[in-house]
């Protein structure tokens, strides 16, 4: 495999599942000296095992997105051993459940957008002024399919991953200045947990064959995470120098209508 991020250190949350844990190898893959969080250490200690990395390139660190303090700990937890952050994948992201918004408990609400919108925001908040003084880096933010379209029953995840592709757009338009890029990718179904428990809701709402509720598009099928890591590698490298504030749809055409 080419070796685009040697020397590169690639940050990533939600590391130990789904799109993360294929974010963090493909990286690691490249070359890169990989930072994988997640809530539990646990779970980021048996992705390293799992995927067979070396202790010398990988940091494995349980982080909850949602305490400032342990953010701007794990920031500076990371520029001590390796002086730097040139990547940074907010993947760590909640579903919600499926349901009618009037139904939805305001704790609901406030979870989802704690994680997925304010879990991004302090993540980039204490990453950002590494990268300006670097005068070098790329942050790359996980929307959706359902933060481009007004899905049925997903109000509160939709709407936070509407708020994560604005911004992506606000803080690309502040830092490109500054030599940092900042873009979004926004899959469609995904073969991860989220994708099962959406099945599980479907069938909670009674639905006998929940697949009759998912659209695929004409590839007809879900990506697999490893795809979607392509796409963070991508944006990642110097092949999308130009790219900033842009969002990569990638849903194998569902949304084509």
């Amino acid at each position: 495999m080419e070796q685009r991020f040697i020397d590169k250190v690639v940050v990533t949350t939600g590391a130990a599942g789904g799109i993360g844990k294929a974010v963090s190898k493909r990286f690691y893959d490249e070359g890169a000296k990989v930072v994988m969080l997640d809530l539990r250490q646990e779970w980021v200690d048996a992705a390293v095992v799992d995927l067979g990395m070396s202790p010398d390139r990988v940091m494995a660190v349980a982080l909850d997105v949602t305490d400032e303090e342990a953010v701007r700990s794990l920031v500076d937890l990371v520029v001590a051993r390796w002086g730097r952050i040139d990547v940074l994948n907010n993947v760590a992201g909640v579903g919600g459940d499926q349901g009618p918004m009037e139904e939805k408990p305001m704790g609901e609400w406030e979870s989802v957008y704690d994680i997925n919108v304010f879990g991004t925001v302090r993540m980039i908040k204490y990453v950002l002024p590494i990268m300006k003084a670097q005068g070098s880096g790329v942050v790359t933010n996980t929307s959706s399919v359902s933060g481009m379209f007004g899905y049925a029953g997903e109000s509160a995840y939709g709407s936070s991953k509407w708020a994560v592709r604005g911004l992506t757009k606000n803080i690309a338009n502040e830092s490109g200045s500054h030599g940092v890029r900042v873009n979004s990718v926004a899959p469609g179904w995904v073969n991860t947990v989220i994708f099962q428990k959406a099945l599980d809701d479907y069938r909670a709402e009674g639905y006998e064959d929940p697949m009759e509720n998912v659209t695929f598009g004409p590839l007809g099928r879900a990506a697999e995470p490893s795809e979607i890591a392509a796409i963070f590698a991508f944006l990642a490298s110097d092949d999308a120098a130009i790219i900033n504030g842009s969002n990569i749809l990638c849903d194998g055409g569902m949304t084509l209508g």
